[in-house]
């Protein structure tokens, strides 16, 4: 998708982590918003279990069984997110401490916003401070699938993990290009099957992202490398 600026503040739910500083967040940040999330996710999860099976204490242990295996999933995410930070990996600047690229470890660190309004399936801009959101269109990812929605949102946060966010020093046919290959590599495999058949179909072709086939093409290549 396109990158774009916001032109004012998102106003976001109150777990949703404000950074203190005005410039770039820190790693840091992002490791607490991975936190943050983390005790929400898993305080939904609890209470969907109690509203749904109040007096039914088979399926309530069933339930939250499987509220601890995704807090743990969770958890666990956050924490390769502070061994990055220890290491001193920045996943926002688009590299870690060797130069590498940053992998799928960025994927839900930073901050995802619902937006039925938003003319495509997902975006990534920069609020004013700096910090790189995805906006995504959860009517057209419900309408589309789920393993669609999160290849897109894998291609955007390819935008974050490859500086597209921040640097201007490729064409746009090259930053699509580049956040595609990334998606590929990085996605689940569900994901990317879906988008490679959503492409193959005609679905996502752009100016700079060209047409659905050679989009398709593009995920196969860079999928093969994985």
């Amino acid at each position: 998708m396109s990158i774009k600026r916001l032109p004012y503040l998102i106003a976001v739910p109150s777990l949703i982590l404000l950074c203190s500083n005005t410039g770039r967040a820190d790693c840091y940040d992002q490791f607490r918003y991975c936190v943050d999330r983390s005790h929400e996710k898993e305080d939904t999860c609890w209470e969907r279990c109690e509203s749904r099976f109040d007096h039914n204490y088979e399926a309530w242990d069933r339930c939250t069984d499987r509220c601890a295996d995704t807090a743990d999933a969770e958890w666990s995410r956050c924490e390769r997110q502070e061994e990055a930070c220890d290491s001193g990996s920045t996943a926002e600047n688009g590299s870690n401490g060797d130069g590498a690229v940053p992998g799928a470890e960025i994927v839900g660190t930073y901050q995802e916003i619902p937006n039925p309004q938003l003319g495509d399936i997902a975006m990534v801009t920069n609020r004013p401070d700096g910090i790189p959101v995805i906006i995504y269109n959860p009517v057209l990812c419900q309408r589309l699938g789920y393993n669609l929605c999160e290849f897109y949102k894998y291609h955007e946060y390819g935008h974050i993990a490859l500086s597209h966010t921040t640097s201007r020093r490729l064409h746009p046919v090259a930053v699509e290009a580049e956040a595609d290959c990334w998606a590929a590599r990085h996605a689940p495999w569900s994901a990317v099957e879906a988008g490679f058949q959503w492409f193959m179909q005609g679905g996502g072709s752009g100016l700079h992202h060209g047409t659905g086939r050679q989009r398709a093409a593009r995920v196969q290549d860079c999928a093969a490398s994985r």
